[in-house]
């Protein structure tokens, strides 16, 4: 009986073991054979690179994807603005990819995809999103960007700004000019309307004369 009980515990591990998923690498969900990206690939994939550190992320469960806002010190591939939200970060692995995590505070180099607004993260395979500073890995990532580091610009200056606040002449809110340009005309045809009232009554008044007279 015992030698039974033995062989269908053996049995069940091994059918479990069917559905066992492979061994995992540094506790995330990339497959232990999965290759590590270079430097270079990351940055050929990205459309941004840039370094920066996390002021804050906003509010998330554990299973949720989420945003950080980044206060941006270079750009070493593509250029934008000194503060940029990433979306796409996520605290918990699947089969597919890593946990891409970040916390306030974090100074890491940040790959993403974008134009550069909306900004998302981009990952090669099951890794993450981002890479400690250092400076090799900053030479690395110029090289294959072919250019040089680029200081973001004020926010004042982004396109989007220029755009969405066009100037506004002598400090009025918008539609004062168009207020005034229509009070005008108003008064003008109330004058012009006079004009023609007293003209009228002008003409009567010669005429009766010239028949009493």
């Amino acid at each position: 009986m015992k030698k039974y009980l033995i062989l269908a515990s053996v049995s069940v591990v091994a059918s479990f073991g069917l559905f066992i998923r492979p061994a995992r690498a540094n506790g995330c969900g990339a497959e232990i054979e999965t290759p590590e990206p270079t430097t270079a690939q990351r940055t050929k994939v990205a459309s941004v690179v840039l370094e920066g550190v996390v002021l804050s992320v906003s509010d998330h469960e554990d299973y949720e994807t989420y945003w950080a806002r980044i206060q941006v010190y270079q750009y070493l591939k593509g250029s934008g603005p000194e503060m940029i939200r990433i979306y796409g970060f996520h605290d918990l692995w699947d089969s597919s990819s890593c946990a891409d995590i970040v916390s306030v505070g974090d100074h890491l180099l940040f790959f993403a995809e974008g134009d550069p607004r909306p900004l998302i993260t981009s990952n090669i395979g099951a890794k993450t999103s981002t890479l400690p500073v250092d400076p090799e890995i900053i030479v690395e990532i110029t090289a294959a960007a072919n250019q040089s580091p680029v200081t973001p610009y004020p926010l004042t200056a982004t396109p989007e700004a220029t755009m969405t606040s066009p100037p506004q002449a002598s400090g009025l809110m918008p539609g004062t000019n168009i207020v005034f340009a229509v009070i005008i005309l108003v008064v003008t045809a109330l004058l012009a309307g006079l004009l023609l009232v007293v003209l009228i009554s002008e003409m009567r008044r010669k005429r009766s004369n010239h028949e009493n007279g």
